[in-house]
């Protein structure tokens, strides 16, 4: 009786520590299709899309939002990522906190026409979470975004106040991956 026990607690124990199917993969890295400024000292300017982003504070204010479209597929969870490698340093810079907040949006961007007074109201009205940029690495990013499969996903960038007046720009590039990208995972 004491064997069989053994047998059958052996065969439990390999059963549990079996590899299973749930480790995560990634199924794709999105790339922005638009960066809008939005510029506080240029209120009714619209800037259209953009290969360059940018987010300051201190002397005015300049927001930057970003548009996704985000395919139909097997993803069950999304994530920011922003990267500012050392290999692209000529494409980018980080002045001051390199702190940045992450807002959604109450309605789709008009890339073409959004400005400062024009664009999508901050929803919720408080950050989804945060960026701090850091040259020369993988960006670290606190927070969520939803995984809203087969639609548009739009967001606002901009400078957390409470860390000081900052300045951060970066052209977006896929080689070597520089800027803000969206990764879905399953």
């Amino acid at each position: 009786m004491k064997a069989l026990f053994i047998l059958v607690s052996l065969f439990i124990v390999a059963a549990l520590v079996a590899p299973t199917n749930s480790t995560p993969k990634l199924l794709e890295t999105l790339f922005p299709n638009y960066l809008v400024p939005v510029k506080s000292l240029q209120p009714d300017t619209p800037f259209g899309t953009q290969f360059i982003g940018t987010v300051e504070w201190g002397k005015g204010e300049v927001a930057l939002i970003a548009g996704f479209d985000v395919p139909a597929n097997n993803a069950t969870n999304c994530y920011l990522k922003f990267t500012l490698p050392w290999a692209s340093k000529n494409s980018w810079h980080v002045i001051g906190s390199g702190v940045i907040d992450y807002y959604g949006l109450a309605r789709p961007v008009d890339h073409v026409l959004d400005t400062w007074i024009h664009r999508p109201e901050r929803l919720p009205h408080y950050p989804l979470g945060q960026i701090k940029a850091i040259g020369g690495y993988d960006g670290i990013v606190t927070g969520s975004i939803p995984c809203h499969l087969g639609t548009r996903m739009d967001f606002e960038l901009a400078a957390s106040q409470l860390d000081g007046p900052t300045e951060i720009s970066w052209y977006e590039l896929a080689i070597p991956k520089t800027g803000l990208t969206i990764e879905m995972w399953a």
